[in-house]
C-alpha cells in the first residue's frame, strides 16, 4: 500500500488529523518528501503518537532515524527527544537506538532541558508562552523522569545545573519530576528526596503531582497494549500477498523517506525485517552485512516463519527467550538465522551446560595465570556477554543444576548480574541477549515446564514442531537444488525407516507433492517382504530431516561430477528409468550408509536394502554384490586416499611429525598388528572414509573383536592423521575431555615445547643435518636435564634472532644459569639473517613461550603450582587429531554433553568455560571426533542417549563370516613369519571352536558360553608369529590357540578342546610328549624353565614357589 493512501486511511480512522497545520499543506498527490515531513511533524504532536505508531508500525525504525536527523535544530530538538522518549517506551525493540542517541545527542540532554525550561528558550519553543508553554515544560520533565528511570546509564550525563532548573521552575508537576529527577541523578535516599519534596511542595501538591504521574504512565501502557493488540489495516491487505514469500524476497510499497532521510537513517542507525517485526541490527556499518545476508541458507517454511516471528518480538521486546522443540526441527538454525539478521553472529556465545556444571562456569572465577602462585578474575560467558552487550545461546538449559538457573534468576527478574564477591550488580550493556534451548522427547515437555516453573515464568517460550512433509520437500528444494530430481525418492525412504522405527508421523496432504513418497513408503512397509522382517525394524536411533539432510550432502559432495553430467539443475526426471544407473547406484550406496547401516539385525538391513533397491529401480542381485561381493580398492595417490567411492586428502608436509615421534611411530607401527584387506573390512574401511571425507561424527558398533578399532586406526596410518584413543569407563567425566586445573610438576613446563621446538628446527633448516642436535634435546628431556635443554632452546633461538641476544630480550628470566652453554649448541645450525617473515614469527611465539615456561619452572620449584591442563578433546580440536572415544556407552551421560556442540555442524567450535574462556575454541579442519561401542546388550553396559546418538553416522560392524576373509585375515598374519601351517586348517579349527562354543560343547569357568572372536583368533596368530623361530610351526601355533582359546574353559570341556586342536592342527600322529618338548635353551641371557617354557630372568634372584593342595600347575 503506498503512503498517500496510509495516510488517507489514518485520516478516516482519525478525521480531526485533517485539522493539523502539517496534513492542510499536503497537496492531493503529495511527494514522498512532503508525506514523510508531515508524518513527522505528526510524530512530534502527543496526542498522535500512538495512531501514527500503528498505522506506521514496521517504519517506526526509519521514522525514528528521520527524527533524528532533524534532532541538530535546536528549535525541535526538546519535541524530537520527548517524541522518541515516548515511541521507545510504546515500542520496546526501540529503546536501544534511543538510548544510543540520547548519550551522543547534539545539543546534549543537558543543553536542550536547560533552553527549554529558560524562558528564552520558552519563547522559542511557544512563542505564546502561557498554557502551551507550561504543557511543553511538563511534558519534557516527565519524559526527562522517564529517560532517568528506563536508561540508569543517562544519570551520570545529565549535569545538575539542569536540574536545578526543574526544581525552580513554577509549574508543580515539573518541580516534583525535578525531585524525582535528582534523586535518580545523585542516587539519594528515600528520606532524603521526601525532605527534599516536603522543602518545595505540600503534601497535597506531591500528591496530586504523584497521581499525575500514575495517571500518565497507565495511559502509556494502555497506549502500547492498543497499538501491539490490533493490527493495521494495512497489514491485513498485505499478508495475503506476501504469505508465499521470503521477507527478503517480497516487496510491499511502504513509507518511503526522502534521499536525505533515507540516507542519514543508514549512515545512523539501520534495522532489519523479520516477518514484519523491526529489529536493530548490530554495527551496520558495510555491505559486509549485506553480503553476509546472501550467505542464510535458512528456507523460511511456514513452520519457520510463524517461529520466526515469535522469536522475533522476543527479541524486540528485549526479553529472555526460551526455544522448544523436538530433535531436528530447527531450533538451532533458528538462533543461527536471528544472530545473522541481527548482525550478532559472530560475537554470540554458546554454551552446553550439563548436571556437572557449576555456576562459576557461567558467571566467572579466580583462575591461575601463567605465573604460579597469581591468580586473576576471569569473566565466565554470561558476565562477558552482560559486560560486552553480546547474545548468550545456553544450550539444554534444561539439564542445568538448580545453581545454575538460580544465578540466572536476578537477571531475568531485575535485568541486573550479581557477581559473587563483586560489591555492586552488573547492568546488561546495550544489545545483551539471553536464549536457552530445550530439546523435547517423550518427558521433555515436563523438563520444559519444570524449567518454566524454576525460573518464574520469566522466560518467553517459543514452542516449535517437527516440519510437515510438504516443508521438507521445501526445505529440500531450497538447500539442494541439484538434487531436486531425486528428492521425492530420498523422502521416500525417509518416510519408510520412519515408519519402520515406530516414529509418530503428522499427516500428509494428498494434494501435496509429498503424497506419492508417502505412498510409496507406506506400499513397501505393508508389503510381503517387509512384513517377515518388521519386529526387528525397531530400534533406538531416531531418524529425521538431518538424517536425510545428510544423505543430500553426501550426493553434493562425493558424486558431485557424476550429478554434473546425469541431471539439469531444477528438472524433474520422469521416471526412474530415465536416471544413468550410475546415480541410482550411488543414491542406493549412500543410502545404505544413512538409512541402514546402523541395523544390526542382518534380515532387517536387508529388508531395508531390498525397498532401497525397489525405490531406486535396481535389481535384488545388486543387494548381494553390494553388501557382500564387492570389495572397494585402495589407491595411494600423491596428494589422496582412495578407498572406493570416498576420497581422503593426505596430511601436509608442514603437518609431518618430528623425527623422534617419527620413529616412535615407525617402530610402533613395525610392531603392531597387519591388516588384512578383505572384502568385509575394505567395504567397513569406505563406509568410514566416507563419514571421514565428510567431516561427519562417526560411530562404529559392533561385538568385541570385530575390528571397529583396527578399522580406524589403519585409516589413520594410511593419511597421516594422528589418532588419539580415549577409553572411557563410568568413572569418567568432562575433566577427562575438556580439562581441568591440576598440580603442575615443575620439571612438566618444559615438556610442552620439546615439540613445537622439533617441527620449528625441521621448517627452518629443512636441509640440514640437525638428527644429532634433535636426538641430543631429546636426551636432555628423557634424562630430565632441563638446564642443558632450556640450553638447547636458547642456542636454536639465537640463531634466528640474533637481535635478541641479552636474556632480557629473549625473554629469560635471571635464575643464574649461562646465556649461551655450549652443551646445547647445535653445531649443525648455520646461523642466517634471510629467515622469512613467518618463520621469524614463529621463533618470536616460541620465545614468549619459553619466557612463560622458565619462569613457571623457576617459581614452581619453591613451591606446589597449579596449571590447567587441557583434556584430549581439547587437545584434538586445536591440534587436529582423530579422537576415538572407545565404549562411550560406557561413559555417564552427564560427561558426554561437552561433545554436544561438536556434533552441530561440521563448523562447530568449543567453548572452554571450565578455563574461563567465553570466546568459542575454532576447530581445526583435520578434527574428526570418533566413537565405538558394544551393543547394551551385557550387564553394565547401556545405551547411548537417543540425542546424542542421532547427531552420529552410526555404522554397525559385524564379525566377518565369509570364508575367503578369514583365509586372507590369517594368510596376512602368517605372511614372512615362516609358519607352514595350511591356512584352510587353521579356518576349519575356528569355525568348528565357535560352531561348539555356540552349541552349549564349551563352557567357560562360570559355566557359560565361551565368546570366541577375530580378537581371540589373532591373539593366537599373533603370538604364533612370535614364536615361530623359537618352537617351531606346529609347537607355536598350537600353543597360541591353547592361550587364546582354552585358558577360559573350564576343566571339565578342555579335553574337547584338546581333540579339536589336534584334528585341525596337528598332522595325524602326531607324538604330543616329543611335540611339548622344551627346545634348547637360549644363549643370549639368562633363562629359566617353567614347565615347558624360558622364562628371561629379571633383576631380582629367583625364587622357588609351592604350589599347594596338589593341584595341577597347568591351572591357576
Amino acid at each position: 500500500m503506498s503512503y498517500d493512501r496510509r495516510l488517507r486511511q489514518l485520516a478516516t480512522e482519525h478525521p480531526k488529523i485533517l485539522e493539523e497545520p502539517c496534513i492542510k499543506q499536503l497537496a492531493s498527490r503529495p511527494s514522498p518528501e512532503e508525506a514523510t515531513y508531515a508524518v513527522g511533524q505528526l510524530l512530534l504532536t502527543p496526542a498522535w503518537i500512538c495512531p501514527v505508531a500503528s498505522m506506521f508500525r514496521s517504519e517506526l525504525h526509519l521514522l525514528m532515524d528521520y527524527l533524528i536527523s532533524r534532532a541538530q535544530d535546536r528549535a525541535l530538538a526538546a519535541a524530537i527527544m520527548v517524541s522518541l522518549i515516548d515511541l521507545a517506551e510504546l515500542a520496546q525493540h526501540l529503546q536501544q537506538p534511543v538510548l544510543t542517541f540520547l548519550q551522543h545527542m547534539d545539543p546534549s540532554l543537558s543543553d536542550v532541558l536547560d533552553q527549554t525550561l529558560t524562558s528564552q528558550g520558552l519563547q522559542q519553543q511557544t512563542p505564546g508562552s502561557g498554557e502551551a508553554g507550561q504543557a511543553a515544560c511538563v511534558r519534557l520533565a516527565r519524559a526527562v523522569l522517564q529517560a532517568l528511570e528506563r536508561y540508569p546509564a543517562l544519570r551520570p550525563l545529565l549535569h545538575r545545573r539542569s536540574l536545578y532548573l526543574m526544581l525552580r521552575h513554577e509549574v508543580d508537576d515539573v518541580k516534583w519530576c525535578g525531585i524525582q529527577s535528582l534523586g535518580l541523578a545523585a542516587g539519594l535516599a528515600d528520606a532524603a528526596v521526601q525532605k527534599l519534596q516536603g522543602q518545595l511542595l505540600t503534601d497535597s501538591q506531591a500528591a496530586a503531582c504523584h497521581l499525575a504521574w500514575l495517571q500518565h504512565g497507565q495511559r502509556t501502557q494502555r497506549e502500547r497494549a492498543k497499538l501491539w493488540t490490533s493490527a493495521p489495516a494495512h497489514q491485513q491487505h498485505a499478508e495475503a500477498a506476501v504469505a508465499a514469500q521470503q521477507p527478503d524476497q517480497r516487496s510491499p510499497k511502504r513509507l518511503r523517506l526522502s534521499p536525505q532521510a533515507t540516507e542519514a537513517a543508514r549512515a545512523s542507525s539501520s534495522s532489519v525485517d523479520l516477518c514484519g517485526v523491526v529489529l536493530p541490527r548490530k554495527n551496520p556499518t558495510s555491505n559486509g552485512q549485506a553480503a553476509g545476508a546472501s550467505r542464510s541458507q535458512l528456507c523460511w517454511t511456514g513452520s519457520m516463519r510463524s517461529a520466526l516471528q515469535s522469536s522475533a518480538t522476543v527479541l524486540g521486546l528485549g526479553r529472555p527467550l526460551l526455544i522448544l522443540g523436538p530433535p531436528g526441527c530447527g531450533k538451532t538454525s533458528l538462533v543461527t538465522e536471528l544472530a545473522h539478521k541481527t548482525g550478532n553472529d559472530l560475537s554470540m556465545l554458546h554454551v552446553h551446560v550439563d548436571d556437572q556444571m557449576d555456576s562459576k562456569s557461567l558467571l566467572g572465577a579466580y583462575i591461575c595465570t601463567s605465573v604460579p602462585g597469581e591468580f586473576s578474575w576471569q569473566p565466565g560467558p554470561l558476565a562477558q556477554a552482560v559486560c560486552e552487550g553480546r547474545w548468550l545461546v545456553i544450550e539444554n538449559i534444561d539439564l542445568a543444576p538448580p545453581d545454575v538457573l538460580a544465578s540466572l534468576r536476578p537477571l531475568l527478574e531485575g535485568r541486573s548480574l550479581h557477581l559473587p564477591n563483586r560489591a555492586a550488580p552488573i547492568n546488561p550493556a546495550p544489545g545483551f541477549q539471553l536464549i536457552g534451548t530445550v530439546t523435547q522427547t517423550s518427558s521433555g515437555h515436563a523438563a520444559a515446564r519444570g524449567i518454566e516453573d524454576m525460573a518464574g515464568g520469566l522466560w518467553l517460550v517459543v514452542a516449535m514442531q517437527t516440519p510437515s512433509p510438504v516443508e521438507q520437500q521445501q526445505i529440500l528444494q531450497a538447500l539442494f537444488p541439484d538434487l531436486v530430481p531425486l528428492l521425492s525418492h530420498g523422502l521416500a525412504m525417509l518416510r519408510l525407516c520412519q515408519l519402520a522405527s515406530g516414529q509418530s508421523l503428522a499427516p500428509v496432504d494428498t494434494a501435496s507433492g509429498c503424497f506419492e513418497a508417502e505412498d510409496s513408503a507406506q506400499h513397501i512397509f505393508e508389503s510381503e517382504a517387509f512384513s517377515t522382517a518388521r519386529a526387528a525394524l525397531r530400534s533406538s536411533r531416531q531418524l529425521s530431516l538431518r538424517d536425510l539432510c545428510k544423505w543430500c550432502q553426501r550426493m553434493q559432495a562425493i558424486h558431485h561430477a557424476l550429478l554434473l553430467r546425469s541431471l539439469r539443475k531444477g528438472t524433474e526426471a520422469s521416471g526412474m528409468g530415465s536416471l544413468p544407473l550410475t546415480l541410482r547406484e550411488a543414491a542406493f550406496a549412500e543410502a545404505c550408509d544413512c538409512f541402514a547401516a546402523h541395523c544390526s539385525n542382518h534380515e532387517a538391513q536387508a529388508a531395508f536394502l531390498r525397498a532401497f533397491a525397489f525405490i531406486w529401480a535396481l535389481p535384488e542381485e545388486y543387494i548381494e554384490q553390494h553388501l557382500s561381493l564387492r570389495r572397494p580398492a585402495l589407491q595411494h595417490l600423491p596428494t589422496h586416499l582412495s578407498t572406493g567411492r570416498a576420497s581422503l586428502p593426505l596430511l601436509q608436509p608442514s603437518q609431518a611429525l618430528s623425527p623422534a615421534a617419527s620413529l616412535l611411530k615407525n617402530a610402533s607401527r613395525s610392531r603392531g598388528s597387519p591388516f588384512a584387506q578383505t572384502g568385509h573390512a575394505m567395504r567397513t574401511l569406505e563406509a568410514v572414509a566416507a563419514a571421514v571425507q565428510q567431516a561427519e561424527p562417526l560411530l562404529l558398533v559392533g561385538e568385541t573383536g570385530t575390528g571397529k578399532t583396527a578399522v580406524l586406526q589403519n585409516l589413520a596410518q594410511q593419511v597421516g592423521a594422528k589418532l588419539v584413543v580415549l577409553n572411557l569407563s563410568q568413572q569418567t567425566d568432562s575433566a577427562d575431555l575438556l580439562g581441568g586445573f591440576m598440580p603442575l610438576d615443575p620439571q612438566e613446563a618444559l615438556l610442552p615445547l620439546l615439540s613445537p621446538f622439533q617441527e620449528l628446527v625441521l621448517r627452518t633448516w629443512p636441509g640440514g643435518k640437525n638428527d644429532a642436535f634433535l636426538s641430543r634435546t631429546l636426551k636432555f628431556a628423557q634424562r630430565r636435564k632441563w638446564s642443558m635443554l632450556f640450553s638447547a632452546f636458547r642456542g636454536a633461538l639465537q640463531k634466528v634472532l640474533p637481535s635478541l641476544s641479552s636474556e632480557s630480550e629473549l625473554g629469560m628470566g635471571h635464575q643464574g644459569r649461562p646465556k649461551s652453554p655450549s652443551a646445547g649448541k647445535p653445531r649443525r645450525l648455520a646461523a642466517s639473517k634471510g629467515f622469512p617473515q613467518d618463520i621469524r614469527q614463529a621463533w618470536s611465539r616460541f620465545a614468549v613461550m619459553l619466557e612463560a615456561a622458565e619462569q613457571s619452572f623457576s617459581v614452581a620449584m619453591g613451591g606446589l603450582a597449579f596449571a590447567f591442563r587441557e583434556g584430549a578433546l581439547v587437545k584434538a580440536v586445536m591440534e587436529g587429531h582423530w579422537l576415538l572415544l572407545d565404549e562411550i556407552n560406557l561413559a555417564p551421560p552427564e560427561a558426554l554433553e561437552c561433545i554436544a556442540g561438536l556434533l552441530e555442524s561440521k563448523d562447530a567450535g568449543l567453548t572452554l568455560s571450565e578455563r574461563g574462556d567465553a570466546s568459542t575454541m575454532q576447530r581445526s579442519p583435520n578434527f574428526r571426533l570418533l566413537a565405538a561401542m558394544n551393543p547394551a546388550t551385557d550387564a553394565g553396559k547401556r545405551a547411548l542417549p537417543t540425542l546424542l546418538r542421532s547427531r552420529f553416522t552410526e555404522l554397525w560392524v559385524s564379525e566377518p563370516s565369509a570364508r575367503e576373509d578369514l583365509e586372507a585375515l590369517v594368510a596376512s598374519y602368517l605372511k614372512d613369519s615362516g609358519c607352514q601351517q595350511p591356512v584352510s586348517s587353521i579356518v576349519n579349527f575356528y569355525l568348528a571352536v565357535k560352531a561348539d562354543a555356540a552349541a552349549g560343547s564349551l563352557q567357560d569357568g562360570s559355566g557359560t558360553k565361551p565368546s570366541y572372536n577375530l580378537r581371540t583368533l589373532c591373539r593366537a596368530l599373533e603370538y604364533a608369529r612370535f614364536a615361530v623361530p623359537m618352537y617351531g610351526s606346529q609347537r607355536s601355533l598350537y600353543d597360541g590357540c591353547v592361550m587364546a582359546f582354552q585358558t577360559q574353559l573350564h576343566p571339565n570341556t578342555v579335553p574337547h578342546l584338546d581333540r579339536l586342536l589336534q584334528h585341525h592342527l596337528l598332522p595325524a600322529g602326531t607324538n604330543m610328549k616329543g611335540l611339548m618338548r622344551a627346545p634348547g635353551k637360549p644363549r643370549d641371557g639368562e633363562y629359566i624353565l617353567f614347565d615347558h617354557f624360558w622364562i628371561e630372568l629379571g633383576p631380582l634372584p629367583p625364587t622357588s614357589a609351592q604350589i599347594p593342595g596338589g593341584e595341577s600347575p597347568s591351572y591357576y
